[in-house]
């Protein structure tokens, strides 16, 4: 066994501190900072700079001594104008020691001045540069400038072979050569006795640090003497040399264990060897055109989305391959949009960006649909780069699943991308951090004359803890994978440390044109630009990819769905005798059955531009001689009044609010829990007449497992339209979310069909899914299918996925929209004249299902919230069955970043306030025991660039606005400090002045159930300044803006926000219970569902979403919607007003139960 290893983790750590060196290069190769080189090919100059031999180095950049000179440090065109001499050539890494950089902010350590410490690391004075530039600091020990005592009374053990470092006192120390040389005197024992371990006899040992300090013999750790050095020279190394940063301590507390380890957690940036490895995938271009079995070819004229010029197409011109190459090649065309042809094939309909009209056509090519993706592994490209201004080539990789979410969540890895205009340089990258806007990325680049002009081999490297970006085998970047990704803006969508970079992903090549990569350059420009590209395009000798063997990636194809009507087979319709009927509606009362049915309020409609409002009127659904009449009528113009705009149950574009020019009807089993999975639905009606009515029988998913329309899918079991007395349509939708969706359907024609009752038949199977019409088949789809449609990210895993899950019946009568396209535009005045039957008429409903195959009903609830009438019939628990987890009491000088993170941005909470939260001690700081959070007019104030550098939500762009005042917004969400149940408490006094708007809140840690409203809000506290008499309390949830809900009480209090107050919350598993001064002011019962019943529901059962960990958040914003009805705030008149501009807090407590 291992002794315990403290001290010498301790001792190890001197030499990684304090000897440290930056990169470990194979045999034959030199280390330049990061970088590893051959010095047979290239030179290391100062300032990390590394140059191809024959060339230079002036400050940044290489150069070619025969055309430029370097003159006062900056590059000038001619040769012998005064270059400066090889003296700045970085020599130290050599030895292994970096050189200090040009900006000499250095302290030096030695007398002779050759040696300094630069961010905490060793490094190699270049006097020619820096001589005249450093405060040299004799007047404290060396160890004292790194954070360590000075040995003092020189009774010390030193245990290092240059006496530097002791250990005196229980102490490590630097020893102080002027004053303890004369009187150390070195102990003859080997240094580890003196430490508490045995010297190593044999010299039989196996040593594990790279200096060769320390040994492992007969199963002990042991000292190795210096008379073993020679001996031990060609013992195999067992462990890489620990860089941990910690300070030094003497304490035995550190054992080592064989459960639990993670044995790469000390690795270092390593370029495996070949030979290592086994080649997975190659693609030499030894064919005549491109492998599409490897490759699929991207079709759309959005790119990347950064506002680039190009149309990827499927063009021969774009994409070929010539004298076993591969060509990429953007080709300037003045204007161009995709053909029809394109547009179906188009494979990211972004922004409706399929009908966009760009300047150039391009080529993007990608290994995603033949599933050829990897995690770890050795990518290699050997290119020739375009050239030319604007002009962005790119070697990529994006994630096979997006398991993390949408982009940048998921990842990005940017193995290589350049500039056409600028040939010396490359640049490598990854994109983390949260879906956009929340994303963040980490860029590096390389620069070698001439680069984009010359063939050269772009590599990633990419291990379980890095991912090495390479040139020509040169490492230029390295990002250390043993952290966390998240970016700190928005939901946080990582677990652990390496995700995203813990999955597969695909290869991409293209040449994009334009766009916010030149955003420091230009933009842009058609006529100017286009002349000048000499090469517009990238050219690439082979793609090859290495594993290690036990990591080679499965290659998982991608299927997509294609619609191939022509289809001979036809599956007959199951018999009903091997059916139960499950649920059934003959319409035999007087009303609709709302046990069953709910009905549908709002002016969206299915989102196909109609023009009817649904509303809950008996005139538009009624009963009728045992029959469901579901009738359209003109109103000339509606809008739903009040009460159903409370009722409303989909706010999609605030359409809630829209005027229409007809009234309909529009119901579902959706709330009652009548979904089914599988089985057959009949539906007997007759189907209205007359120009752009729309009656429809559908199914619509239950719980949206896959996502929003039409990812989680859609059953139109009746289509019809109302001029077309002979023609009906089933049909589904699928593949993604809009406009990436897609469709299947065909038109079934039989006389007079509208004018009749028909039975509209579903037979649903594992494998099918059979139309019918009076049991006449009308057109199917076999399930045993992908449904992606290729374009956007594809949420299947697994064939006849969405048509796996619940789907709830929906039968309505819409007016005009899309569906009518190619039958001209409606016309309120000229068609609703002539519907002679604006009505569905519907005898009955029926569904049967397999007995083995009977889905549960489960009803859905929604919340409706009810003031409550005696708060204190609740009761607020005793404080001695809790014990304090949390607090606060504002002690120090300064706010405890470690508890709390201060947000910068200026968009607030999105409720059109007027400040920018900022980082600035004028507006949080902490005084006399008293936490200030305060507001300071500014008149007109932006983000500084360092500022909007730790923007942490740019919503809208919105750390670019101007707004009024400045303020404070703190949270403790990044420290993690968030609760599930238990007491809050805050003590504070509220600011006092027009339209300031403190508030005490709690926001999810996790958003489990989705965006805001989602997973919910609790503002235990809110406030105006300008009505001194009265708090407000509230909750929100219910589903992402707009379709939340809100349930909240206002509470009279004289005076209250001119004293300080205790603001409470209790909150257990049933209720929330909101508290001044221990006195109720309102409360919630949390045994209820909290879906609105507008949009999708996110919950699946009570109490949801006030289930989950919230974290506190303590600001003061300024005017925005929270004073509808207050009048508009007016700087120059209000801000006047202020007489106390700040919230003031003496504490912040927290209690859960023991």
């Amino acid at each position: 066994m291992f002794k315990n290893i403290g001290l010498i983790d301790s001792f190890l750590l001197l030499f990684a501190i304090f000897k440290n060196v930056k990169a470990q290069c194979g045999t034959n190769l030199k280390s330049c900072g990061k970088q590893c080189y051959s010095p047979e090919n290239y030179i290391c100059y100062s300032n990390n700079l590394l140059c191809p031999l024959g060339t230079k180095g002036c400050n940044d950049a290489c150069y070619d001594p025969l055309l430029y000179s370097c003159v006062n440090n900056s590059l000038v065109t001619g040769a012998g104008l005064g270059d400066e001499s090889e003296t700045n050539q970085c020599t130290f890494e050599s030895i292994g020691y970096n050189c200090c950089t040009t900006t000499c902010n250095v302290i030096y350590t030695d007398e002779n001045g050759d040696w300094g410490i630069e961010n905490n690391e060793w490094c190699g004075i270049i006097k020619s540069i820096c001589s005249n530039n450093i405060q040299q600091n004799l007047s404290k020990c060396f160890s004292e400038v790194l954070g360590y005592p000075c040995c003092n009374e020189c009774s010390i053990i030193y245990s290092d072979a240059d006496g530097d470092w002791g250990y005196e006192n229980g102490m490590w120390c630097g020893i102080n050569t002027s004053q303890c040389n004369s009187q150390f005197q070195p102990s003859n024992k080997c240094f580890s006795e003196n430490l508490g371990y045995s010297c190593c006899e044999e010299c039989n040992v196996v040593y594990t640090d790279n200096d060769g300090k320390w040994g492992y013999e007969n199963n002990e750790w042991c000292g190795i003497k210096n008379d073993c050095s020679n001996k031990t020279t060609n013992k195999k190394t067992t462990t890489s040399k620990k860089t941990t940063t910690s300070k030094k301590t003497t304490t035995k507390t550190k054992t080592t264990t064989t459960s639990k380890t993670d044995k790469t957690q000390y690795s270092e940036p390593t370029i495996r060897s070949i030979d290592e490895m086994e080649l997975v995938f190659s693609e030499e271009f030894e064919g005549n055109t491109l492998d599409r079995s490897v490759w699929d070819v991207e079709v759309n004229c959005w790119g990347g989305g950064n506002g680039e010029k190009q149309c990827y197409v499927d063009h021969e011109e774009n994409i070929f391959i010539k004298n076993n190459q591969l060509h990429i090649k953007a080709i300037p065309k003045g204007e161009y949009r995709l053909t029809d042809e394109e547009m179906k094939q188009c494979t990211n309909n972004n922004e409706n960006s399929c009908s966009w009209t760009q300047n150039i056509t391009s080529g993007r090519i990608r290994t995603y649909m033949s599933g050829h993706a990897w995690k770890y592994g050795k990518v290699r490209v050997k290119a020739k780069l375009p050239a030319g201004p604007y002009l962005w080539p790119a070697i990529w990789m994006l994630p096979q699943d997006y398991v993390y979410g949408t982009w940048a969540s998921s990842g990005e890895i940017d193995i290589m991308e350049a500039r056409g205009q600028i040939s010396d340089t490359i640049g490598s990258a990854i994109h983390y951090g949260g879906e956009w806007p929340y994303n963040e990325f980490s860029a590096e680049d390389a620069k070698l004359k001439n680069i984009i002009n010359e063939f050269h081999v772009y590599g990633l490297d990419w291990e379980e803890n890095f991912l090495i970006f390479t040139v020509d085998e040169i490492p230029h970047y390295t990002i250390d994978l043993r952290k966390s990704f998240w970016s700190g803006k928005g939901p946080n969508p990582y677990n652990d440390i390496r995700q995203p970079f813990n999955e597969k992903f695909h290869l991409l090549l293209n040449v994009a044109v334009g766009g916010s990569y030149f955003e420091k350059i230009g933009k842009f420009d058609y006529n100017r630009d286009t002349p000048q590209w000499t090469r517009p395009e990238m050219i690439v000798d082979y793609v090859r990819v290495y594993q290690r063997p036990g990591q080679i990636t499965e290659v998982k194809p991608i299927e997509i769905f294609t619609n191939t009507p022509g289809n001979d087979y036809i599956p007959e319709i199951p018999s009903i005798n091997d059916y139960t009927l499950v649920f059934k509606d003959d319409f035999e009362n007087n009303k609709l059955d709302r046990s069953i049915w709910d009905v549908e309020v709002n002016c969206w409609g299915g989102g196909n531009g109609e023009k009817q409002c649904y509303v809950d009127h008996e005139e538009n659904i009624f009963i009728k001689n045992n029959q469901l009449h579901i009738k359209a009528i003109p109103k000339g113009e509606y809008r739903l009044n009040d009460e159903e705009i409370n009722q409303c149950t989909n706010n999609v574009e605030n359409s809630c609010s829209w005027g229409q020019s007809v009234t309909s009807g529009r119901i579902r089993t959706y709330k009652s829990g009548h979904a089914w999975k599988y089985g057959k639905i009949r539906v007997k009606a007759k189907l209205p007449a007359g120009p752009y009515l729309w009656p429809s029988i559908m199914m619509l998913p239950q719980d949206n497992v896959y996502g929003e329309w039409a990812s989680s899918g859609e059953i139109d079991i009746l289509k019809a339209k109302g001029q077309l007395p002979n023609s009906i349509e089933n049909a589904i939708h699928f593949g993604g979310p809009w406009p990436n969706n897609g469709f299947a359907g065909n038109s079934f024609n039989m006389d007079d069909v509208i004018n009749n009752f028909h039975i509209y038949g579903l037979d649903w199977t594992e494998d099918n899914l059979i139309f019918s019409i009076d049991e006449q088949v009308t057109y199917s789809i076999d399930l045993n299918n992908s449904f992606w449609t290729g374009k956007g990210t594809n949420p299947y895993t697994d064939i006849r996925q969405p048509f796996d899950e619940k789907f709830h019946l929906l039968l309505n009568v819409g007016v005009a929209g899309g569906s009518f396209d190619g039958y001209g535009t409606f016309d309120y005045s000229r068609d609703t004249k002539q519907w002679t039957r604006p009505e569905m008429i519907i005898d009955y409903v029926h569904v049967y299902q397999k007995p083995d195959q009977i889905t549960e009903v489960k009803p859905v609830n929604s919340f409706s919230p009810s003031p409550i009438e005696n708060p204190s019939s609740q009761e607020i628990q005793n404080f001695d069955d809790y014990t304090l987890v949390f607090h606060d009491e504002f002690n120090g000088n300064k706010l405890d970043k470690s508890i709390w993170d201060v947000e910068v941005n200026c968009w607030g909470g999105g409720n059109s306030e007027k400040q920018c939260y900022v980082d600035r001690e004028e507006n949080i700081f902490v005084e006399d025991g008293y936490l200030h959070i305060k507001a300071i007019p500014k008149g007109q104030f932006m983000l500084t660039e360092a500022e909007k550098a730790k923007c942490t939500n740019n919503v809208e762009n919105s750390c670019s606005w101007t707004q009024d005042v400045t303020s404070g917004r703190i949270r403790t969400f990044k420290s993690g400090n968030a609760w599930r149940y238990g007491k809050i408490r805050v003590k504070a006094k509220l600011p006092a002045g027009p339209y300031l708007w403190p508030s005490i809140m709690m926001l999810p840690q996790d958003n489990v159930y989705g965006e805001w409203a989602s997973s919910g809000e609790i503002d235990m506290l809110k406030a105006k300044g300008q009505v001194p008499d009265a708090i407000e309390n509230a909750i929100h949830f219910g589903g992402p803006w707009p379709n939340n809900g809100y349930a909240g009480g206002s509470f009279q209090f004289d005076n209250v926000i001119n004293d300080f107050h205790v603001y409470g919350l209790d909150w257990t598993e049933d209720a929330l219970i909101f508290s001044v001064d221990e006195e109720i002011t309102y409360s919630i019962d949390l045994r209820t569902s909290f879906w609105t019943g507008k949009g999708t529901n996110p919950y699946t059962d009570i109490r949801q979403p006030f289930d989950e960990k919230f974290h506190l958040i303590l600001n003061v914003g300024v005017a925005g919607g929270s004073f509808n009805g207050y009048g508009t705030f007016n700087y120059s008149r209000d801000t006047k007003q202020w007489t106390r501009p700040e919230m003031i807090v003496d504490y912040v407590r927290v209690y859960q139960k023991k």
